[in-house]
């Protein structure tokens, strides 16, 4: 009982961390393996972000963002046991006997990277491989750690770069739907990753403030400003009446993202990841302002806590960003 007691404060999403801590080693074995035997996926979900929470570097104050994005890394890992040449779960590979599973584990990764997937991407699944292999050999199920060895090729520059105003401008002009438009927009003005966008709700969208209350990365809460752009982009996409709770309509990230690269391209456009929208709102924010500490405070960076040190605070961010970011609102 003490450990559900201690793990009583965890969010909501965290729930399975109380069940799963609190097991004798020997039930949690047979737990997890009865899970995979019978393909259950949800347990198998439960157990993994358990094991995140408990052992990994943020322990508790793991992210909801995190927890959604790890969960999508564990369904792709779970897919790519859907050949007899993949073995299984806890042996995997059709070599595992010789290698262990790095064969496997390495080609796993490198179809990712030869399919397109972004750098990033690669990188995320591949830690919640990691992770799961963690948590299997916590459970006791199994020994093995094919992901030990293996690393995600390196993030091309251009993952790096965000949109320029004038293929904002292209990509914007190739939309042909309002809720493509305002996911572009999302994310060019209101600088929010892609599972802040696809999680947005309406209830927290303030017309009367003119600000997007989100909850970042780390749980941060954060007041954003609305650009007039974005602002009207909203006003618009709400009068079509959709009655989802969720501003795009509780559109999943990977869905989301197939949608935008095919704007992006078919506009001529390098597609550079939803996150190079939100590399353009820092950089329009730090045209605007010549303020590392306005663009801190935007996007609720912590990688830019740092330069805060040696930039102002910006108090006119709101009037400042209001005709737009990275674009002139229309007439």
């Amino acid at each position: 009982m003490h450990h559900i007691k201690k793990y009583s404060s965890l969010p909501p999403e965290l729930d399975s961390v109380r069940t799963w801590a609190s097991l004798p080693h020997d039930v949690r074995k047979r737990r997890v393996a009865r899970a995979i035997s019978n393909g259950d996926h949800e347990a198998l979900f439960g157990f993994a972000i358990a094991y995140l929470a408990l052992f990994g570097k943020k322990g508790g104050r793991v992210s909801q963002n995190t927890v959604s994005t790890y969960k999508t890394g564990f369904r792709h890992l779970f897919r790519g046991f859907e050949t007899p040449e993949s073995g299984t779960l806890l042996r995997p590979g059709a070599d595992f006997a010789f290698d262990g599973g790095t064969n496997w584990a390495a080609n796993y990764i490198r179809m990712m990277e030869a399919n397109g997937s972004a750098a990033a991407t690669v990188s995320v699944r591949l830690s919640a491989a990691r992770c799961f292999y963690a948590a299997l050999r916590w459970s006791g199920v199994t020994n093995a750690d094919p992901f030990r060895e293996v690393k995600a090729g390196k993030v091309p520059d251009c993952e790096f770069e965000g949109y320029t105003p004038d293929e904002l401008e292209l990509i914007l002009a190739s939309c042909k739907e309002p809720f493509t438009r305002l996911s572009i927009l999302l994310g060019a003005e209101g600088g929010l990753r892609i599972s802040e966008a696809v999680g947005l709700e309406w209830t927290k969208v303030d017309f009367i403030r003119r600000e997007l209350n989100v909850l970042g990365k780390g749980r941060k809460k954060l007041a954003i400003p609305l650009s007039i752009p974005l602002e009207a982009e909203l006003r618009r996409f709400r009068q079509y009446g959709h009655k989802s709770s969720r501003v795009l309509g509780g559109l999943r990230a990977d869905a989301l993202r197939k949608r935008l690269v095919k704007v992006v391209k078919g506009s001529g456009v390098m597609w550079r990841t939803f996150h190079g929208l939100r590399h353009a709102c820092g950089a329009g924010i730090y045209q605007r302002t010549g303020s590392l500490g306005a663009v801190a405070d935007f996007l609720g960076h912590t990688s830019l806590e740092t330069a805060k040190r040696y930039a102002k605070r910006y108090p006119q961010l709101a009037e400042a960003i209001r005709d737009g970011i990275t674009i002139k609102p229309t007439s």
